[in-house]
């Protein structure tokens, strides 16, 4: 069997003895049925316990110490329970490929080292078995890692099923598209994400994936516009410029320049180090093509990138008549060309649009004109507003491209919030991701201490009392109460003149006696400008600078009614969802609904499972492991709480009737059919497991309840007699089986030899008859085939006669045509021979003209000679 101390000490200091030695153990010994009780021994933090809860002592020190033992071999993953801490290494571990995700499958959580392929492998088991949709929860800091566990989790759950296809393939790819648009680098992480997101993976009765969805929460809008110092816009405007600096044709196809050229861009970073901002453009533009995204949309999408960061060089001008209104330069009339081009649009209509806006007085819409600092707000509005609606276009493309097109509804959902984040200049956007860190604490402290200790109560479990952090007081101060911070940031959002100064004045009259331990007033100096806010993680101090604008939602009707009209089909899409999508009453309002829906449905219709993880030092180095650092982010959570009952309490419980319905296989067979009540067969079923006591579960009026080691070993108990059961009912049917075959066979054998004869004559006549239909039925075909022969060499000998007579005719009309013919060339024959005769006779004339001729002048030729002799005699 598995030795005790090897099923008790799993770690992942080494993966590739990991894969061998412990794992594959551990389940062949599972599926041999030798399992050994999980021990209830402790560990101390320098063995590096897989499980907080194992420890000899839970307080600060031994919980820092595990972890830093377990994070110097490697070993990021430790369990707290069912929860998973995740230490971010910042660097590459080969302890994701297709070999490890394999040791995951089909093993129990607890039967396993930590990973968050198990947390992925365990809510997949839990979907199927429980029937219960799941949720996994990532939560964090801004750059501990949140992003890349979602990556891993939804790599593990796109191959789970052993198939991965184009469906998978996209699912994967919709990673690359949301991490170049919705990404960038901030100070506390080179890929922070910008937006939360809530990935839901589909899957069929049979356990197959059949499509996806994805749910987006408040895009950082403003960093389009504005970027911090040391920090980038979005990773798609770098990789989308380095891509046409390489490429000078698209360079010009797409009016661009360098980085330094946009002002929206030049005032933060430009390069990351380590990454090649035109490679991963070329990656994304594989994604896109994947997604299905065809080249003409590809091409006005980026055509608009190009056009919003022109947007952000127009400066605009106070007219030379009137400072209130606004005049546009030669240089802004020359970005304008530019952005006219790109996207294939009127350039005076959008002259106007940064001029005028629409307002309605009255029933009537006119266009007013607007203040400089309306303009420039108005002008950064139409940037971002353009940004996020190819944002969301992309999501819902995806979106459409990978729904589950049979009506699925089981699935397991990945839910990636915004992680607590504070920096110098900490604005309305940390206030929101703030904000959702909150309600996932909010959440997580419900669940495992407010309802675990009421159930304690109601059920008579005696257990001792727990403390926690209790954040209600700030979510109550943040979204809770009457007024509540967002409140009255919307009642200012509403009021066209209200100021950030207004906003902060409301606050301070309206918060700080309510909730003088929560709400943070500010120095005297900096009274107008700032606010504060005591939350589970820090006290963090917001400038109220753009709070109203960055809540507002900017009225751009008449951009709309211009992109509407142009010539790019991506635009027009644009400009067509804008018009059709719901009126918002502020950004933060339409975020906060969202966020409570998506928190209300997973904690209601579906099991939770939890990822924490934990930023291992500030300057992002790896091998450092910074304890005062890690100590701050798990005591502002409560961590140690949170350990205190997983291993105290009794996190595990379950109803009398679905614990007997479950494990009545481990009662004897006369308690199953015994007629006292199920709480007594609970206790007696429990009392028959060996080697656990008393003190590890506890049966309360309606539930029973375990500890997580009790509640582990009982059920590989149970699926050890499971298994058990199974081998013997497997052994004792193939045992009749085989026996009824030899019966079977021997009784035919004896059948055989006494009826042999017989059985050959009938099979001889049987044979006999079947050759003679065979022969009658060859004879009647033959006689038939010759018939057919016959018919059919009839026909064609009438084809042919009535062909050779159809060819006959026409011979005899060709005939007559050339004898017609004839006639008329013999009539040309004998005019031609009299003329011929004619001819011979003139001919016959002057013949004898020419002999006559030749005779004349022979004989002046004699007389000649004759003369030429007599002189020659003289």
């Amino acid at each position: 069997g598995l030795p005790t101390q090897l099923a008790n000490r799993i770690t992942l200091g080494d993966a590739n003895a990991l894969k061998g030695r412990i794992v594959g153990q551990m389940t062949s010994a599972i599926l041999a049925g030798s399992i050994t009780k999980v021990a209830f021994e402790k560990w101390t933090p320098s063995e590096g316990a897989p499980d907080l809860t194992l420890l000899q002592t839970h307080d600060e020190p031994s919980i820092l110490a595990n972890l830093l033992t377990r994070f110097l071999r490697d070993d990021i993953y430790t369990y707290l329970g069912t929860m998973l801490i995740v230490c971010n290494p910042f660097r590459s571990l080969p302890i994701y490929d297709e070999s490890t995700a394999k040791l995951y499958r089909n093993v129990r959580q607890g039967a396993s080292p930590p990973h968050v392929f198990a947390i992925a492998e365990a809510a997949y088991d839990s979907l199927f078995t429980d029937e219960k949709n799941q949720t996994i929860i990532i939560t964090g800091e801004s750059g501990a890692g949140k992003t890349e566990t979602c990556k891993h989790l939804l790599q593990y759950l796109t191959t789970v099923t052993n198939s991965v296809g184009w469906l998978e393939q996209q699912i994967q790819e919709e990673n690359t598209i949301l991490e170049a648009f919705g990404n960038a680098k901030t100070v506390n992480n080179d890929n922070a994400s910008r937006f939360s997101k809530f990935t839901k993976v589909f899957f069929t009765d049979n356990r197959m994936i059949s499509g996806c969805s994805l749910e987006t929460l408040l895009l950082e809008r403003s960093r389009v516009t504005h970027v911090p110092a040391g920090e980038r816009s979005y990773h798609i405007f770098y990789q989308f410029l380095a891509y046409c600096r390489n490429n000078p044709n698209e360079k010009l196809r797409y009016l661009v320049e360098s980085v330094k050229y946009y002002d929206c861009l030049s005032t933060g970073v430009h390069t990351l180090p380590g990454v090649d901002d035109g490679a991963m453009f070329e990656s994304l533009r594989r994604a896109l093509t994947v997604l299905d995204i065809d080249t003409t949309i590809q091409h006005g999408m980026f055509s608009v990138l190009s056009a919003i960061l022109l947007l952000g060089n127009i400066k605009l001008q106070s007219s030379s008549s009137s400072s209130e209104t606004i005049d546009v330069s030669s240089a802004d009339l020359s970005y304008l060309t530019r952005i006219a081009d790109l996207l294939m649009v009127e350039k005076p209509r959008l002259v106007r649009c940064l001029r005028y806006r629409e307002t309605t007085v009255r029933g009537s819409t006119i266009e007013a004109p607007m203040k400089m600092a309306d303009a420039l707000l108005n002008r950064d509005a139409i940037a971002q507003e353009l940004y996020a609606a190819v944002f969301d276009y992309l999501v819902e493309h995806m979106n459409n491209q990978t729904r589950a097109h049979n009506n699925s509804e089981e699935y397991i959902g990945v839910l990636d919030v915004f992680g607590f984040e504070q920096t110098p200049n900490s604005s309305f956007e940390q206030l929101c991701m703030n904000y959702a860190s909150e309600k996932l604490l909010a959440l997580y402290n419900d669940r495992c201490f407010v309802r675990e200790q009421a159930q304690y109560k109601a059920e008579n479990i005696t257990t001792m009392p727990f403390q926690w952090v209790d954040t209600r007081k700030c979510v109550e101060l943040l979204d809770s109460g009457k007024p509540c911070i967002f409140s009255v940031l919307d009642e200012c959002t509403a009021m066209a003149q209200c100021s950030d100064a207004d906003f902060a004045l409301k606050a301070h009259t309206a918060f700080e006696i309510p909730y003088p331990n929560v709400y943070l007033m500010p120095p005297r100096p900096k009274h107008s400008t700032t606010f504060g806010v005591k939350h589970f993680a820090n006290a963090v101090f917001y400038s109220v600078a753009d709070f109203v604008v960055k809540n507002r939602v900017a009225n751009l009707s008449m951009v709309w009614t211009v992109l509407r009209d142009s010539r790019q089909p991506l635009v027009q899409k644009l400009a067509e969802l804008q018009e059709m999508s719901e009126e918002k009453t502020s950004h933060s309002h339409e975020f906060r609904d969202n966020l409570k829906e998506l928190l209300r449905i997973a904690d209601e219709t579906t099991n939770l499972w939890y990822i924490r993880c934990v930023k291992t030092n500030e300057q992002l180095a790896p091998r450092r492991f910074d304890s005062h650092f890690v100590n701050r982010q798990l005591t502002s959570m409560g961590f140690l709480d949170i350990v205190k009952i997983h291993a105290r309490g009794y996190p595990f419980h379950i109803s009398h009737e679905e614990f007997f319905d479950k494990y009545k296989c481990l009662a004897p067979t006369s308690l199953r059919w015994s007629t006292k009540p199920v709480v007594d067969k609970v206790r007696a079923i429990l009392a028959e497991v060996p080697d656990i006591t008393a003190d590890d579960w506890q049966v309360g009026k309606t539930r029973a309840f375990f500890r997580q080691q009790c509640f582990d070993y009982v059920e590989d108990v149970r699926r050890q007699v499971i298994f058990d059961a199974a081998a013997m009912i497997q052994a004792t049917w193939k045992m009749k089986r085989q026996w009824r075959e030899y019966r079977a066979l021997r009784a035919r054998v004896l059948f055989i030899q006494y009826r042999f004869r017989r059985h050959f004559e009938a099979r001889k006549k049987a044979h006999m008859a079947s050759v003679r239909m065979y022969l009658k039925a060859w004879t009647v075909g033959f006689r038939v085939r010759k018939q057919y022969i016959r018919l059919k060499n009839e026909l064609d000998a009438s084809e042919e006669k009535s062909r050779r007579a159809h060819q006959l005719s026409q011979l005899h009309r060709s005939l007559a045509e050339a004898q017609d013919r004839l006639a008329i060339i013999e009539r040309d024959l004998s005019a031609v021979s009299f003329e011929v005769q004619d001819t011979e006779a003139q001919v016959t004339d002057i013949k004898a003209f020419v002999m006559y001729g030749d005779h004349t002048l022979a004989n002046e030729l004699q007389e000649v000679q004759a003369k030429l002799a007599r002189l020659k005699v003289q």
